[in-house]
C-alpha cells in the first residue's frame, strides 16, 4: 500500500479506520481503552464509534463493550475474493491441507509482524485454529520462514 503525504488523508476517517482496526484486533474493548490505545479523546472516539455503529461495521453490547458488526463481514467476504493473492492461494492452501490432514495458513508481513490473510482447516476434531488477520510476532515458531529471504538487518530486529 502506498503511503499517501499527510496532506492527502482526511483526518476523520483516517481516525474512524483507526478505531475499527482498534475493536477489529481488540473485540470487547470498552471506549476508554479504545480512546487511549488511539491517543484520543474520548469524545472523538464515542462518535466515531456510534457512526460505524449506524453502518453496522461495529455494535455495541449491553455491557458497553464494542466488537466487529454485521457490515464488517460483507467486507471481509468481499476481501476474500477481490484480493488477488488470497482469491489465487484459497485453493492451493485447501490442496495442501487435503493432502497433509493439516492446517494451512497464508501469511504475510505485514508492520513487522506476522499476518494471517488466508486459511485452511482439515474437518477433524483436533486441529490447529487458525485465525484470518491474527497478528505474530516473526520470530515465533514457523512464522520465521518469513524471514529467510529478508535482508540480515531485518531478520536481527
Amino acid at each position: 500500500m502506498d503511503k499517501k503525504p499527510e496532506t492527502e488523508v482526511v483526518q476523520s476517517l483516517n481516525v474512524g479506520i483507526n478505531v475499527l482496526l482498534s475493536v477489529a484486533q481488540a473485540p470487547d474493548s470498552r471506549l476508554t481503552d479504545i480512546a487511549s490505545s488511539l491517543n484520543e479523546t474520548k469524545p472523538r472516539i464515542l462518535r466515531m464509534l456510534r457512526t460505524l455503529e449506524h453502518r453496522g461495521l461495529v455494535r455495541r453490547s449491553e455491557t458497553g463493550t464494542y466488537r466487529l458488526g454485521t457490515t464488517a463481514i460483507v467486507i471481509g467476504t468481499a476481501a476474500s475474493t477481490q484480493v488477488d493473492l488470497v482469491r489465487i492461494a484459497n485453493p492451493i492452501l485447501e490442496e495442501v491441507g487435503h493432502k497433509a490432514n493439516e492446517t494451512t495458513q497464508l501469511r504475510i508481513i505485514d508492520n513487522g509482524e506476522s499476518l494471517c490473510i488466508a486459511k485452511f482447516e482439515p474437518m477433524r476434531d483436533l486441529r490447529v485454529q487458525a485465525m484470518i488477520g491474527r497478528r505474530r510476532p516473526l520470530s515465533a515458531g514457523s512464522y520465521k520462514v518469513l524471514l529467510a529471504f529478508l535482508h540480515p538487518q531485518v531478520q536481527s530486529q
